[in-house]
């Protein structure tokens, strides 16, 4: 008995893999194009309070815990907080706040892409990527460090 279910041959496989590739490393640009349009994505707006205390748990993580807000709700958004922390542990303050921004909007577009890609094809799923990481609500979500854009 034989099986007559299609299936790809290899380099059908192999070039479908390549075009993946090519889209996903274009979803990854998305991000910086963004950027190059506008470069205000990358800071806290004023008039807002609860971003900057998400800023000086970033800074200051253990002194925020201990001593000037124990007990506060936004230190249990840990999620955030602790990613926040290391790259601004690792790396210099302006660096930190690209690695972390551009890497919250570059996860939120390739997440989209990556599940669209199975269930809609990879151009839609470029599309949508495109449309959804170019969208002004993403870059403004993304764009301050409170925790709705990680929340996306």
């Amino acid at each position: 008995m034989t099986d007559h279910t299609p299936s790809l041959s290899r380099p059908a496989a192999a070039e479908s893999r390549a075009a993946t590739i090519r889209y996903l490393a274009a979803v990854c640009l998305l991000p910086a194009i963004v950027l190059w349009h506008q470069d205000n994505i990358l800071f806290t707006g004023y008039g807002y309070i609860d971003p900057w205390l998400y800023f000086g748990y970033f800074r200051n993580l253990m002194e925020f815990k201990r001593s000037l807000l124990p007990g506060n709700t936004i230190g249990t958004y840990l999620s955030w907080i602790l990613p926040g922390a290391a790259v601004h542990k690792l790396f210099a303050p302006m660096a930190a706040n690209c690695i972390l921004h551009l890497g919250v909007h570059t996860l939120a577009s390739v997440s989209l892409f990556l599940t669209l890609k199975w269930v809609a094809g990879v151009r839609r799923a470029f599309a949508a990527a495109m449309l959804f990481s170019l969208n002004p609500w993403l870059t403004f979500a993304t764009a301050w460090d409170y925790v709705d854009g990680i929340g996306i």
